[in-house]
């Protein structure tokens, strides 16, 4: 009679403590969703409304389609798009050819030498990039910058890096990957570690070189990590502003601007809240699409493999 008794009142404690501890699981996960909600959330749903309307900071009127049918009409949006595409193309390929190099350097190395060597690739990553921004635009400056003195002494007129975007682009692109290698190697070298060592003693029984193992098992391997990397790193590419905007201002004619500053200079400057809302839901299409289509691939070849 007693053990009777006593199994219901263990099951009620057992019970009640589960619901305790989800209470505790939702008090620590609060700060995060509230966070979530307010500043991630309802601005999103909120820019897609306005972007259906004529808002500025007096009033506000629903115009459909408008702001949607003004971006495929305007030079400014295309020019700044081709501008994002060319960053992206420099920065993403850049960016995992790179980090997969000193992944490929550092690893085998001792953990001494790999710590120090992803701390030292990772510290740029730390610094403020608009003092970067400052620093290198000094250098490069046709007055009183380094770029004077080299031209000088090569014997070449001097010239500005920042009017044209055929030299301004890559510039800023090789900015962009020395400040955000770091975290990819880190990734990588992570990614290497957890390979099995049995996979290399067998390859190299077998006689494979150095190259046939990192082509043939590091590589394929390393697939799930580099997928990660290029989306993380696309959505990056296609959301760059600091650069642009304090370089050269996306002058000239637009061609070194990005949707980012396109649409900033389109609310802030212009007063066009609307218009500048469609741009980030157009930004947001294209970073879905092209994430969707990079994992497509990335799953479709690891089925093959």
């Amino acid at each position: 009679m007693k053990n009777t008794l006593e199994q219901p009142s263990r099951g009620v404690r057992r019970t009640g403590y589960k619901k305790l501890q989800r209470c505790y699981s939702l008090l620590f996960l609060a700060p995060w969703a509230a966070f979530f909600l307010i500043f991630k959330l309802y601005p999103f749903i909120y820019g897609f409304v306005i972007s259906f309307t004529n808002y500025t900071l007096k009033s506000s009127s629903f115009i459909g389609l408008s702001n949607y049918k003004k971006i495929f009409s305007d030079s400014a949006v295309w020019s700044s798009l081709r501008a994002t595409f060319f960053y992206a193309l420099l920065c993403v390929p850049g960016t995992i050819i790179i980090a997969l190099l000193f992944s490929r350097a550092i690893f085998p190395r001792s953990d001494f030498y790999n710590s120090l060597s992803k701390s030292i690739l990772y510290l740029p990553s730390l610094i403020c990039s608009v003092v970067i921004v400052v620093i290198v635009k000094y250098l490069f400056s046709t007055s009183i910058g380094f770029l004077p003195w080299l031209c000088d002494h090569l014997g070449i007129k001097v010239f500005s890096v920042f009017a044209k975007a055929s030299s301004s682009i890559p510039l800023m692109s090789f900015l962009i990957v020395f400040l955000g290698v770091g975290q990819p190697v880190v990734l990588y070298t992570a990614a290497m570690g957890g390979i099995p060592s049995d996979l290399y003693d067998a390859a190299a029984i077998d006689g494979a070189t150095k190259k046939q193992i990192f082509y043939r098992i590091t590589l394929p391997l390393l697939r799930p990590t580099t997928t990660l990397i290029l989306v993380t790193t696309t959505i990056g590419a296609l959301q760059i502003f600091v650069y642009p905007l304090l370089f050269t201002g996306g002058g000239p004619y637009y061609s070194t601007s990005t949707l980012m500053l396109l649409l900033y200079n389109s609310a802030f400057f212009n007063g066009q809240f609307g218009y500048s809302a469609a741009i980030g839901v157009v930004l947001f299409v294209i970073t879905g699409i092209l994430a969707a289509v990079q994992f497509r691939m990335t799953r479709r070849d690891s089925v093959e493999y």
